[in-house]
Protein backbone atom coordinates (compact mmCIF):
# COMPACT_ATOMS: atom_id res chain seq x y z
CA UNK A 1 0.00 0.00 0.00
CA UNK A 2 1.21 3.24 -0.93
CA UNK A 3 1.90 5.96 1.66
CA UNK A 4 0.14 9.07 0.40
CA UNK A 5 1.69 11.75 2.83
CA UNK A 6 5.47 10.42 1.38
CA UNK A 7 4.72 11.23 -2.08
CA UNK A 8 3.18 14.52 -1.40
CA UNK A 9 6.34 15.01 0.59
CA UNK A 10 8.53 13.92 -2.24
CA UNK A 11 6.33 16.52 -4.64
CA UNK A 12 6.95 19.28 -2.48
CA UNK A 13 10.70 18.88 -2.07
CA UNK A 14 11.15 18.98 -5.87
CA UNK A 15 9.27 22.55 -6.47
CA UNK A 16 11.37 23.94 -3.86
CA UNK A 17 14.23 22.22 -5.72
CA UNK A 18 13.23 24.01 -9.04
CA UNK A 19 12.42 27.29 -7.70
CA UNK A 20 16.05 27.27 -5.60
CA UNK A 21 17.79 26.53 -8.97
CA UNK A 22 15.34 29.38 -10.81
CA UNK A 23 16.83 32.00 -8.58
CA UNK A 24 20.09 30.70 -8.72
CA UNK A 25 20.61 31.70 -12.46
CA UNK A 26 18.23 35.19 -11.85
CA UNK A 27 20.43 36.86 -9.72
CA UNK A 28 23.15 36.99 -12.02
CA UNK A 29 21.56 38.52 -14.74
CA UNK A 30 20.34 41.79 -12.25
CA UNK A 31 24.47 41.82 -11.28
CA UNK A 32 26.06 42.16 -14.78
CA UNK A 33 23.42 44.44 -16.45
CA UNK A 34 24.70 47.79 -17.93
CA UNK A 35 23.79 50.85 -15.80
CA UNK A 36 22.45 53.49 -18.19
CA UNK A 37 22.35 56.05 -15.63
CA UNK A 38 26.50 56.32 -16.22
CA UNK A 39 26.69 55.76 -19.63
CA UNK A 40 23.63 57.13 -21.16
CA UNK A 41 22.29 57.11 -25.14
CA UNK A 42 22.08 59.50 -27.66
CA UNK A 43 18.83 59.34 -29.70
CA UNK A 44 18.97 62.33 -31.93
CA UNK A 45 19.97 66.06 -32.19
CA UNK A 46 18.36 69.36 -33.23
CA UNK A 47 19.77 72.42 -34.19
CA UNK A 48 18.31 74.98 -32.22
CA UNK A 49 19.42 78.37 -32.95
CA UNK A 50 20.94 79.03 -36.62
CA UNK A 51 22.51 82.18 -35.20
CA UNK A 52 23.65 81.04 -32.00
CA UNK A 53 25.82 83.38 -29.10
CA UNK A 54 28.17 84.67 -31.89
CA UNK A 55 29.02 84.45 -35.55
CA UNK A 56 31.15 81.42 -35.14
CA UNK A 57 28.29 79.96 -32.32
CA UNK A 58 25.59 77.34 -33.12
CA UNK A 59 23.25 75.71 -30.44
CA UNK A 60 22.08 72.27 -30.45
CA UNK A 61 19.66 70.15 -28.14
CA UNK A 62 20.58 66.26 -27.31
CA UNK A 63 17.83 64.33 -26.57
CA UNK A 64 18.20 60.47 -25.69
CA UNK A 65 18.20 58.88 -21.79
CA UNK A 66 20.26 59.29 -18.46
CA UNK A 67 22.62 62.01 -20.98
CA UNK A 68 24.89 64.49 -18.69
CA UNK A 69 27.09 67.29 -19.79
CA UNK A 70 30.16 64.48 -19.14
CA UNK A 71 28.95 61.76 -21.11
CA UNK A 72 28.27 63.08 -24.11
CA UNK A 73 30.61 63.53 -26.86
CA UNK A 74 29.99 66.33 -30.33
CA UNK A 75 32.36 65.77 -33.43
CA UNK A 76 32.09 68.54 -35.98
CA UNK A 77 33.16 67.26 -39.74
CA UNK A 78 33.95 69.63 -42.79
CA UNK A 79 31.55 67.89 -45.52
CA UNK A 80 34.08 69.15 -48.12
CA UNK A 81 37.02 67.19 -47.34
CA UNK A 82 35.11 64.48 -44.89
CA UNK A 83 37.61 65.51 -41.93
CA UNK A 84 37.21 65.57 -38.29
CA UNK A 85 37.79 69.36 -37.15
CA UNK A 86 39.56 70.37 -34.18
CA UNK A 87 39.81 73.10 -32.03
CA UNK A 88 35.65 72.84 -31.61
CA UNK A 89 34.46 74.15 -28.25
CA UNK A 90 31.38 72.35 -26.75
CA UNK A 91 29.82 74.28 -23.62
CA UNK A 92 27.17 71.54 -22.34
CA UNK A 93 24.22 71.98 -19.81
CA UNK A 94 21.27 69.63 -18.64
CA UNK A 95 20.84 65.99 -17.87
CA UNK A 96 18.61 63.29 -18.22
CA UNK A 97 16.50 63.15 -21.11
CA UNK A 98 18.36 65.93 -23.01
CA UNK A 99 21.29 68.34 -22.50
CA UNK A 100 21.63 71.74 -24.35
CA UNK A 101 25.54 71.95 -26.28
CA UNK A 102 26.43 75.59 -27.44
CA UNK A 103 29.57 74.74 -30.30
CA UNK A 104 32.01 77.56 -31.32
CA UNK A 105 33.75 76.58 -34.43
CA UNK A 106 37.50 77.52 -35.43
CA UNK A 107 38.52 80.61 -37.47
CA UNK A 108 38.40 80.28 -40.71
CA UNK A 109 39.69 82.03 -43.97
CA UNK A 110 36.47 80.84 -46.29
CA UNK A 111 33.25 79.27 -45.66
CA UNK A 112 32.80 75.97 -44.23
CA UNK A 113 29.87 73.74 -43.75
CA UNK A 114 30.07 71.32 -41.03
CA UNK A 115 28.04 68.17 -40.29
CA UNK A 116 27.36 67.70 -36.35
CA UNK A 117 27.11 64.30 -34.37
CA UNK A 118 26.97 63.41 -31.25
CA UNK A 119 27.16 60.17 -28.75
CA UNK A 120 27.11 59.07 -25.20
CA UNK A 121 30.58 57.20 -23.86
CA UNK A 122 28.61 53.86 -23.98
CA UNK A 123 27.85 54.15 -27.68
CA UNK A 124 29.99 53.17 -30.37
CA UNK A 125 28.41 55.09 -33.38
CA UNK A 126 27.78 58.97 -33.70
CA UNK A 127 24.37 60.37 -33.99
CA UNK A 128 23.90 62.95 -37.08
CA UNK A 129 22.15 65.91 -36.69
CA UNK A 130 18.96 66.19 -39.24
CA UNK A 131 20.72 69.87 -40.38
CA UNK A 132 24.58 70.93 -41.54
CA UNK A 133 25.56 74.29 -40.31
CA UNK A 134 27.78 76.68 -42.57
CA UNK A 135 30.03 79.21 -40.85
CA UNK A 136 31.39 82.47 -43.25
CA UNK A 137 35.00 82.85 -43.50
CA UNK A 138 36.98 85.43 -41.95
CA UNK A 139 39.64 86.49 -44.22
CA UNK A 140 41.27 88.19 -40.79
CA UNK A 141 41.40 84.44 -38.87
CA UNK A 142 44.70 83.78 -37.65
CA UNK A 143 46.63 82.05 -40.31
CA UNK A 144 44.57 83.00 -42.82
CA UNK A 145 46.34 86.57 -44.32
CA UNK A 146 49.70 85.01 -45.77
CA UNK A 147 50.95 88.33 -47.05
CA UNK A 148 53.89 89.60 -45.45
CA UNK A 149 54.56 93.33 -46.01
CA UNK A 150 57.99 94.29 -45.60
CA UNK A 151 57.91 97.83 -46.47
CA UNK A 152 55.71 100.55 -48.26
CA UNK A 153 58.17 103.51 -50.64
CA UNK A 154 56.70 106.62 -51.85
CA UNK A 155 57.95 108.74 -54.80
CA UNK A 156 58.11 111.59 -54.66
CA UNK A 157 59.00 111.72 -50.90
CA UNK A 158 58.59 115.47 -51.23
CA UNK A 159 56.01 117.81 -53.32
CA UNK A 160 55.91 121.46 -53.57
CA UNK A 161 52.83 123.31 -52.14
CA UNK A 162 51.09 122.79 -54.99
CA UNK A 163 50.18 119.33 -54.42
CA UNK A 164 50.16 116.14 -57.27
CA UNK A 165 50.35 112.29 -57.52
CA UNK A 166 52.60 110.52 -54.91
CA UNK A 167 52.98 106.77 -55.59
CA UNK A 168 53.10 104.50 -53.23
CA UNK A 169 54.41 101.35 -53.72
CA UNK A 170 55.09 98.01 -51.55
CA UNK A 171 57.71 95.12 -50.96
CA UNK A 172 56.65 91.80 -49.63
CA UNK A 173 55.76 88.67 -49.75
CA UNK A 174 52.44 86.81 -50.66
CA UNK A 175 50.63 89.76 -51.40
CA UNK A 176 48.32 88.26 -54.08
CA UNK A 177 45.26 87.24 -52.49
CA UNK A 178 45.75 89.59 -49.15
CA UNK A 179 43.08 92.50 -48.36
CA UNK A 180 45.55 95.22 -47.83
CA UNK A 181 44.57 98.64 -46.17
CA UNK A 182 45.77 101.57 -45.95
CA UNK A 183 45.42 105.22 -43.05
CA UNK A 184 46.86 108.33 -43.43
CA UNK A 185 47.19 111.15 -41.09
CA UNK A 186 48.01 114.98 -42.57
CA UNK A 187 49.73 116.87 -39.64
CA UNK A 188 51.92 120.03 -39.37
CA UNK A 189 55.83 119.07 -39.15
CA UNK A 190 56.55 117.48 -36.16
CA UNK A 191 53.61 118.04 -34.83
CA UNK A 192 51.44 114.93 -34.86
CA UNK A 193 48.78 116.55 -32.64
CA UNK A 194 48.03 119.00 -34.87
CA UNK A 195 46.28 116.31 -37.74
CA UNK A 196 42.69 118.20 -36.37
CA UNK A 197 43.42 121.21 -38.27
CA UNK A 198 45.12 119.66 -41.45
CA UNK A 199 42.87 118.67 -44.40
CA UNK A 200 42.90 115.01 -44.31
CA UNK A 201 42.66 112.60 -47.37
CA UNK A 202 39.98 110.66 -47.89
CA UNK A 203 38.82 107.42 -49.70
CA UNK A 204 42.17 105.92 -49.91
CA UNK A 205 42.56 102.45 -50.90
CA UNK A 206 45.90 100.27 -52.13
CA UNK A 207 46.50 97.07 -54.18
CA UNK A 208 49.66 94.91 -54.14
CA UNK A 209 50.49 97.07 -57.07
CA UNK A 210 50.21 99.83 -55.13
CA UNK A 211 48.34 103.49 -55.08
CA UNK A 212 48.56 106.89 -56.82
CA UNK A 213 47.35 109.29 -54.20
CA UNK A 214 46.32 112.80 -55.05
CA UNK A 215 47.76 115.31 -52.33
CA UNK A 216 45.56 118.86 -52.85
CA UNK A 217 47.74 121.94 -52.88
CA UNK A 218 48.87 123.25 -49.32
CA UNK A 219 47.58 127.02 -48.74
CA UNK A 220 49.44 127.37 -45.23
CA UNK A 221 52.63 128.51 -44.23
CA UNK A 222 53.28 125.27 -42.56
CA UNK A 223 55.23 122.23 -43.87
CA UNK A 224 52.45 119.15 -43.90
CA UNK A 225 53.39 115.64 -43.22
CA UNK A 226 51.82 113.48 -45.27
CA UNK A 227 51.90 109.92 -42.77
CA UNK A 228 50.79 106.62 -45.02
CA UNK A 229 49.98 103.52 -43.39
CA UNK A 230 49.84 100.18 -44.68
CA UNK A 231 48.32 96.49 -43.40
CA UNK A 232 47.04 93.01 -44.04
CA UNK A 233 43.75 93.26 -42.20
CA UNK A 234 44.36 91.06 -39.50
CA UNK A 235 48.25 91.80 -38.99
CA UNK A 236 47.56 95.54 -38.30
CA UNK A 237 50.82 95.35 -35.66
CA UNK A 238 52.77 94.90 -38.42
CA UNK A 239 51.87 97.68 -40.34
CA UNK A 240 54.60 99.41 -42.10
CA UNK A 241 54.64 103.25 -42.85
CA UNK A 242 55.97 106.13 -45.62
CA UNK A 243 56.13 109.53 -44.75
CA UNK A 244 55.56 112.51 -47.83
CA UNK A 245 56.52 115.87 -46.94
CA UNK A 246 54.68 119.03 -48.54
CA UNK A 247 56.53 122.33 -48.81
CA UNK A 248 54.38 125.27 -47.13
CA UNK A 249 53.15 127.41 -49.33
CA UNK A 250 55.53 130.31 -50.48
CA UNK A 251 55.11 133.91 -49.44
CA UNK A 252 56.31 136.74 -52.34
CA UNK A 253 58.96 139.36 -52.37
CA UNK A 254 57.86 142.51 -53.00
CA UNK A 255 58.01 144.98 -55.69
CA UNK A 256 60.20 147.47 -54.19
CA UNK A 257 62.83 144.39 -52.86
CA UNK A 258 63.28 143.32 -56.52
CA UNK A 259 63.00 147.00 -58.16
CA UNK A 260 64.68 146.40 -61.39
CA UNK A 261 66.99 149.67 -61.86
CA UNK A 262 67.71 149.25 -65.69
CA UNK A 263 68.34 146.44 -68.53
CA UNK A 264 70.81 146.30 -70.89
CA UNK A 265 71.19 144.12 -73.74
CA UNK A 266 74.66 143.86 -75.54
CA UNK A 267 77.77 142.37 -77.34
CA UNK A 268 80.74 142.21 -78.70
CA UNK A 269 81.17 142.65 -82.82
CA UNK A 270 77.60 143.23 -83.15
CA UNK A 271 76.70 140.21 -81.23
CA UNK A 272 73.55 140.52 -79.09
CA UNK A 273 74.18 137.92 -76.58
CA UNK A 274 74.96 140.07 -73.35
CA UNK A 275 72.00 140.81 -71.20
CA UNK A 276 72.84 143.00 -67.49
CA UNK A 277 70.24 143.34 -65.09
CA UNK A 278 70.75 145.73 -62.05
CA UNK A 279 68.31 145.95 -59.28
CA UNK A 280 67.93 148.66 -56.64
CA UNK A 281 68.86 145.83 -53.67
CA UNK A 282 71.06 143.05 -53.02
CA UNK A 283 69.50 139.96 -54.89
CA UNK A 284 67.65 137.25 -53.13
CA UNK A 285 69.39 133.79 -53.81
CA UNK A 286 68.29 132.05 -57.04
CA UNK A 287 66.29 128.88 -57.74
CA UNK A 288 68.60 125.72 -58.95
CA UNK A 289 66.97 126.24 -61.94
CA UNK A 290 67.48 129.90 -62.40
CA UNK A 291 67.86 130.16 -66.10
CA UNK A 292 65.20 128.57 -67.18
CA UNK A 293 62.78 131.04 -65.22
CA UNK A 294 63.90 133.96 -67.63
CA UNK A 295 62.78 134.63 -71.46
CA UNK A 296 63.44 137.68 -73.89
CA UNK A 297 60.41 138.03 -76.17
CA UNK A 298 58.89 141.34 -78.28
CA UNK A 299 55.43 142.50 -78.56
CA UNK A 300 52.79 143.90 -76.18
CA UNK A 301 51.98 140.52 -74.67
CA UNK A 302 55.45 139.19 -74.97
CA UNK A 303 54.65 136.41 -77.22
CA UNK A 304 56.97 137.23 -80.51
CA UNK A 305 60.35 136.47 -81.22
CA UNK A 306 60.60 134.43 -77.83
CA UNK A 307 63.86 133.00 -76.44
CA UNK A 308 63.65 130.56 -73.66
CA UNK A 309 66.90 130.65 -71.55
CA UNK A 310 68.22 126.96 -71.24
CA UNK A 311 70.90 124.51 -69.92
CA UNK A 312 73.07 126.05 -72.82
CA UNK A 313 73.24 129.37 -71.17
CA UNK A 314 74.90 130.85 -68.41
CA UNK A 315 74.49 133.48 -65.80
CA UNK A 316 76.78 135.55 -62.84
CA UNK A 317 75.75 137.82 -60.56
CA UNK A 318 77.74 140.77 -59.48
CA UNK A 319 76.26 142.89 -56.76
CA UNK A 320 72.95 143.59 -57.74
CA UNK A 321 73.38 142.86 -61.49
CA UNK A 322 72.59 139.80 -62.81
CA UNK A 323 74.44 138.94 -66.39
CA UNK A 324 72.91 136.51 -68.59
CA UNK A 325 75.34 135.05 -71.47
CA UNK A 326 73.09 133.90 -73.94
CA UNK A 327 74.13 130.83 -75.90
CA UNK A 328 73.38 132.74 -79.28
CA UNK A 329 71.96 136.45 -80.07
CA UNK A 330 68.81 138.25 -79.78
CA UNK A 331 69.20 139.95 -82.78
CA UNK A 332 65.49 140.75 -83.22
CA UNK A 333 66.22 142.72 -80.35
CA UNK A 334 64.06 146.18 -80.51
CA UNK A 335 62.02 148.89 -79.07
CA UNK A 336 59.26 146.12 -77.83
CA UNK A 337 61.71 144.02 -76.04
CA UNK A 338 61.36 142.79 -72.26
CA UNK A 339 63.65 140.09 -69.64
CA UNK A 340 60.41 138.16 -68.50
CA UNK A 341 61.21 136.45 -64.92
CA UNK A 342 58.78 134.28 -64.46
CA UNK A 343 57.42 133.50 -60.67
CA UNK A 344 60.16 131.08 -58.84
CA UNK A 345 63.29 132.22 -60.42
CA UNK A 346 64.36 133.87 -56.95
CA UNK A 347 63.38 131.53 -53.88
CA UNK A 348 65.31 132.05 -50.41
CA UNK A 349 63.34 131.60 -46.79
CA UNK A 350 60.66 130.34 -48.47
CA UNK A 351 59.47 133.45 -50.59
CA UNK A 352 59.46 133.71 -53.69
CA UNK A 353 59.19 136.55 -56.78
CA UNK A 354 55.79 137.32 -58.74
CA UNK A 355 56.69 137.10 -62.02
CA UNK A 356 57.81 140.34 -63.61
CA UNK A 357 59.19 141.96 -66.32
CA UNK A 358 61.46 145.01 -67.88
CA UNK A 359 62.50 146.73 -71.11
CA UNK A 360 65.44 146.13 -72.75
CA UNK A 361 67.93 148.60 -74.05
CA UNK A 362 70.42 148.41 -76.31
CA UNK A 363 72.71 152.03 -76.28
CA UNK A 364 74.93 152.97 -73.60
CA UNK A 365 73.56 152.39 -70.09
CA UNK A 366 74.96 153.78 -66.66
CA UNK A 367 73.97 151.69 -63.95
CA UNK A 368 76.44 153.80 -61.28
CA UNK A 369 78.48 156.77 -60.69
CA UNK A 370 81.27 157.33 -58.28
CA UNK A 371 83.42 159.68 -57.41
CA UNK A 372 86.87 160.13 -56.22
CA UNK A 373 86.11 162.71 -54.06
CA UNK A 374 83.07 164.18 -52.70
CA UNK A 375 83.71 167.63 -50.82
CA UNK A 376 85.58 170.37 -52.61
CA UNK A 377 86.70 173.51 -50.53
CA UNK A 378 85.74 177.29 -51.56
CA UNK A 379 88.37 177.17 -54.13
CA UNK A 380 86.68 174.52 -56.67
CA UNK A 381 88.30 171.88 -58.02
CA UNK A 382 88.46 168.46 -60.30
CA UNK A 383 86.86 165.79 -59.51
CA UNK A 384 86.75 162.16 -61.23
CA UNK A 385 83.94 160.17 -61.82
CA UNK A 386 84.01 156.37 -62.68
CA UNK A 387 81.03 155.07 -64.22
CA UNK A 388 79.37 151.67 -64.39
CA UNK A 389 77.30 150.72 -66.89
CA UNK A 390 76.72 148.75 -70.04
CA UNK A 391 77.78 150.07 -73.29
CA UNK A 392 79.47 152.83 -72.49
CA UNK A 393 82.13 152.72 -75.32
CA UNK A 394 79.38 153.07 -77.85
CA UNK A 395 78.15 156.55 -75.83
CA UNK A 396 78.62 159.85 -77.60
CA UNK A 397 78.21 161.80 -74.49
CA UNK A 398 76.92 161.23 -70.74
CA UNK A 399 74.30 163.49 -69.89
Amino acid sequence: MINNKSTVRRKSLIVLLIFAVMLTFSVPMSVFAEPAAENGEVYFIQLDDSQGAGPATRVFTIYGDNLTADNVEVKAEDTETSTVVSGISVKSEGSGGKITASVTFPAQTTDVTYQISARSTGQSDYIECGETVTIAGDPSAAGGQKGVIESVNASPAQISAAGGTVQLSLTGTDLDNAELQISSSSYYEGLEESADAVQQLQGLTIAKDGADVTIPENKQSNVIEHKFTVSVKGKEQDAKTVTVKQAAASSKFSSSELAVKNAVISGADGEMDTVAVTFENALPKQAADFVKHIYIANGAAGDQDVYRLTDSDSYEIQENTVILHLSKSYDQAGETTKIYFEEGAFSENNKVNRAFSWFLTSGAEVSSIQFDQDTLDYKGGQVTARLKGSNLDKAESIN
